[in-house]
């Protein structure tokens, strides 16, 4: 058995909930967890029953935020910005807050 890190870097930002199920489910297949980074229409869009399960299940949820596709001058600024409201969104309908957060840097 070798241990494998498979990095899913595409977006698919209005997915949620049972949109997911399918590749989460072939990973737990294989024996792996799965980490859902939700844009706001996931967030809004996953009932609080379905993102229970996936956590029950091992995998991990957390937001994707991005500040609007900025870049350059500003950028940081509107990272802080635009991190609030997604971070509250997921804390207030999720109940806890999420390990870890996706955004389009590598810091």
């Amino acid at each position: 058995m070798h241990d494998v890190v498979v990095v899913n870097t595409g977006d698919a930002e209005s997915d949620h909930g049972p949109l997911i199920d399918s590749t989460l489910d072939a990973c737990a297949a294989e024996g792996g967890a799965f980490s859902v980074y939700l844009m706001m229409p996931g967030i809004e869009n996953t009932p609080v029953e379905h993102e229970a399960r996936w956590r029950e299940a091992g995998h991990e949820t957390g937001i994707h935020f991005y500040a609007n596709g900025k870049e350059g001058a500003g950028f940081e600024e509107a990272m802080r910005k635009d991190f609030t409201p997604f971070f509250n969104a997921f804390v207030d309908k999720f109940g806890h807050s999420p390990k870890t957060i996706r955004n389009h840097t590598i810091d």
